[in-house]
């Protein structure tokens, strides 16, 4: 049976960042994974979850995921982590997450895979107000498979993570859009979309003055908002998601945008 090492080690453990893993503090690591997959499991440890494991988890990646648990813990609740204490979350979680792998081989159980294109596809309606063309939703499920593979430490939800993982995704492929809009969103010749927001650009002819006026307000960030609101038709709380602040911050934010586009739309076609 395996013997967990004690606690804490006779040397810096675990090493910082900026330091290489030498084969002693790998070798330690490797003792306190076994014991942890030995307490947690009925059947034998596989060595290869072993060095799987150490080799995901002796990385400065990994400790500095360590390090913002541990100051999130203290920051939120008010409560010191140990990296045992983290590394017990990360060795249930890995347990955890290849039982929904073996799952997923059984008929009736949604694989990860599924899960993940799931995901997109609600958080890229939900963000952009339409499904994502499928070439994007593959695109989109590869780039959150890719960060599931490097990124996840399996120290939290799976699924809360993927959700908000494909969030920051798909909020930076928004924002890169951003800087085209003046050349490329402020075409006449828009794409359709059933919204109510481009309902009422369709509602009028002279939709290309409405955009032609956003992009002479010198403000950028009040450009952003309004192309938010009018082709995306986000709400308060989604600006605020978006830009990072608060709820009240956005809104006030908001009502400066569309003053701004007041004094440079004609009064008989503003924006109701």
């Amino acid at each position: 049976m395996s013997v967990t090492p004690a606690w804490p080690p006779p040397f810096p453990f675990p090493p910082t960042p900026s330091e290489n893993w030498n084969a002693t503090a790998k070798g330690y690591l490797a003792a306190l994974i076994r014991g942890r997959l030995q307490d947690c499991s009925q059947a034998n440890v596989k060595e290869s979850d072993v060095a799987y494991l150490v080799e995901k988890l002796a990385t400065p990646k990994a400790v500095r995921r360590f390090y913002r648990v541990q100051k999130y813990e203290q920051h939120a609740n008010q409560q010191e982590i140990s990296y045992l204490e983290w590394l017990d979350r990360v060795v249930h979680g890995y347990m955890a997450y290849s039982a929904k792998w073996q799952r997923s081989r059984e008929e009736g159980h949604e694989n990860v895979m599924t899960l993940i294109h799931r995901i997109v596809s609600s958080t890229y309606v939900r963000l952009a107000h339409r499904h994502p063309p499928p070439d994007l939703r593959e695109e989109l499920a590869a780039r959150l498979s890719l960060a599931l593979l490097e990124n996840y430490f399996y120290d939290t939800e799976l699924e809360p993570w993927l959700r908000q993982t494909a969030q920051n995704i798909i909020k930076d492929d928004i924002r890169k859009i951003i800087p085209l809009i003046d050349d490329i969103e402020l075409h006449p010749e828009l794409p359709q979309r059933d919204r109510s927001g481009e309902d009422w650009l369709q509602a009028h002819i002279q939709r290309e003055m409405l955009l032609e006026a956003i992009r002479q307000i010198s403000h950028r960030r009040y450009r952003v908002i309004l192309l938010l609101i009018y082709l995306f038709d986000f709400t308060n709380g989604e600006l605020a998601a978006f830009f990072g602040v608060s709820v009240p911050e956005a809104t006030t934010w908001r009502s400066r945008a569309l003053q701004a586009l007041r004094k440079k739309y004609p009064p008989d076609e503003r924006p109701k």
